[in-house]
């Protein structure tokens, strides 16, 4: 086996067998020609054959025990104790592989691009000519291998149940646009026009920013000129969120996504160019990071089109997810830092003593990074992927035993059955001889879905507030079923003064139209009368309530003309592709209305 080191006066990496290395041997450089010591790297003392069963046991303990550890504190933080837990489960591996798949190889990617440029830079310095034409590696190439990570990683930890099957065909597109990149790098690399330097900026801008640089010039002038640009960015903004309103009211969500798609292209499209021409780029660099910073993350959004993923998303971080992959980095950076003064200490014969200081360091950031996960990010992974995301949970109805049904609280129990039914509850977790579930405060489906979302919050004030634990052998047959009806009630409007505006003062939305057509006599005079400052919006909101329900519970609402420019999900068009019947038809014509109304009707419940 060939291990690497670096010569100790010209930089340039010299090979010698492994199983040769002495630390006290010494060599003549090939390229220098001046006596240098040999050094086993880490990775190759790490790597070899005999280290490697020891490397298996430490990497596999490892992620066990971040599982282990991010179990355990999320489950005391809902309020279940060790008692119930277990110690051996190989759910924790997978929890560990969730929490450090992401970190792990993006960290790995940028070690290795970065050696890569450390090295490429020595061997230009000891050599005549340059690392060869087919060795050359961009940092766009590696920002758009991150970025297909972050895909993937997104779809894996935090994505609902379905999303995968349900954009399959652009997710498998977003991969091969990354690979087909890389080949038209490749291939158009050579050609002479792409490697033609773009022009220098004009000659007063330029030598505004080197003023700007070097602190010469006038300060009134530089205070005046971030104010304008501050005023000016702002009233850009503003007038963007404006257009994107006015998209999203006249065309439907998904222009307001493209929309906002073409506004970043436009603005990165702006900083590439002008960045380029400041520094000078050859047109061949910039095609490389155009295609990385423009196209790829446009088609990233396009993955992710939906706002409830997104909403998901900015609350995981709001909620102090953040700290996770801050606690992250720095423990990267100090792995890094170590690494590069490894040598220096070495020399001196202080290497272990370096060593015992940092690795105390990079276990704190590590142990930290585990509990930002298990407070902030965990709890926003759903159930089906092992997580503590309970929202889209259906509801579990338990049958027990009647033997022990004494041992049992009695609040546990609906007292509308008798057959010794539990009420709607939620299993926090299974283990071999017990069950934890809690039941929910509320009884309708809108309370419901709040309160399991105020869990990911993980304080005191919004955990559940009874937790039960019975025995496995206690329960009979648990079931799941709905949390609530399909029928529309007072909580499924996120908007009402909208939504009767909508179906009073629009008549080119075609859909309203055939709404406020469908109306019964009492409750279109009702809706006359409504003028939007009415304070008690009761008697018009329950007669709303009345009819959509009799029109959900008809013949299908959907046109083709009707619903002409309306975004239907995934789920809505796999309904419409059959010919629905029964509680099927009803759940179609639901979703048909939450497609048709996003802003003015709750969408994201669990049927």
């Amino acid at each position: 086996m060939l291990a690497t080191c670096s010569c100790q006066n010209c930089k340039t990496p010299i090979q010698f067998k492994a199983e040769e290395f002495n630390s006290e041997k010494t060599l003549k450089c090939p390229h220098c020609g001046k006596e240098t010591s040999l050094s086993m790297p880490l990775v190759g003392k790490f790597f070899s054959a005999e280290s490697l069963p020891a490397l298996f046991a430490v990497v596999l303990g490892s992620i066990y025990a971040t599982g282990f550890l991010v179990q355990f504190t999320f489950l005391n933080s809902m309020g279940i104790k060790e008692s119930v837990t277990e110690v051996f489960k190989a759910k924790y591996i997978y929890l560990g592989l969730l929490c450090w798949q992401f970190p792990v190889c993006a960290a790995l990617m940028l070690f290795g691009y970065f050696g890569y440029l450390r090295k490429k830079k020595c061997r230009a310095q000891s050599a005549a000519d340059a690392s060869p034409r087919k060795t050359l590696l961009y940092f766009p190439s590696i920002f758009m291998m991150l970025l297909l990570l972050l895909t993937f990683y997104l779809i894996m930890i935090i994505s609902p149940p379905g999303f995968f099957h349900r954009k399959q065909g652009i997710i498998f597109g977003f991969f091969a646009f990354v690979i087909v990149s890389f080949l038209i790098i490749r291939l158009f690399e050579d050609m002479e026009y792409l490697k033609t330097p773009l022009p220098h900026l004009p000659q007063n801008f330029e030598r505004y920013l080197a003023n700007l640089k070097t602190g010469n010039g006038w300060t009134f002038g530089k205070v005046r000129f971030f104010l304008c640009s501050l005023l000016g960015a702002s009233l850009m903004l503003l007038i963007f969120f404006w257009l994107s309103s006015l998209c999203t009211q006249h065309w439907g969500a998904l222009a307001a996504e493209c929309y906002w798609f073409g506004v970043y292209a436009i603005m990165a499209g702006l900083i590439i160019w002008m960045l380029g021409r400041w520094r000078q780029w050859p047109y061949g660099q910039m095609f490389r990071f155009s295609l990385a910073f423009i196209m790829e993350p446009i088609i990233m959004g396009v993955v992710f089109s939906s706002s409830s993923f997104w909403r998901r998303l900015w609350e995981m971080l709001a909620n102090e997810g953040y700290w996770y992959y801050i606690f992250a980095s720095m423990a990267g950076l100090i792995i890094w830092a170590t690494d590069h003064w490894n040598e220096a200490f070495k020399k001196e014969g202080l290497k272990m003593e370096f060593w015992n200081i940092m690795l105390p360091i990079v276990f704190t950031f590590f142990f930290l990074s585990v509990l930002s996960f298990a407070y902030h990010i965990y709890p926003y992974i759903p159930v089906e992927r092992g997580g503590g995301d309970y929202t889209t949970e259906k509801a579990s109805i338990l049958t027990f035993d009647p033997q022990l049904a004494n041992s049992i609280p009695t609040e546990v129990f609906d007292q509308s059955h008798h057959d010794l039914q539990s009420k709607k509850a939620v299993i926090l977790d299974e283990t071999a001889n017990a069950i934890i579930f809690t039941i929910p405060k509320s009884t309708n489906l809108t309370g419901v879905m709040t309160e399991i979302r105020l869990w990911r919050r993980n304080t005191p004030d919004t955990r559940p507030q009874r937790i039960f634990v019975v025995k496995r052998e206690a329960v009979v047959s648990p079931r799941s079923g709905p949390w609530g009806s399909l029928m529309f009630s007072y909580d499924d409007f996120t908007n009402f003064p909208s939504f009767a505006a909508r179906l009073k003062h629009q008549p080119q939305d075609f859909v309203s139209a055939y709404l406020n057509g469908r109306l019964s006599v009492a409750t279109s005079n009702a809706l006359a009368n409504y003028e939007g400052t009415n304070v008690d919006l009761m008697p018009l909101q329950s007669a709303l309530v009345q009819d959509l329900n009799v029109l959900i519970n008809g013949n299908v609402i959907y046109d083709e003309n009707r619903f002409h420019g309306v975004f239907l999900r995934p789920e809505t068009k796999e309904l419409l592709a059959h010919n629905q019947q029964g509680e099927a038809l009803v759940r179609l014509n639901r979703l048909l209305l939450g497609d048709a109304y996003p802003q003015e009707i709750l969408t994201d419940q669990p049927w």
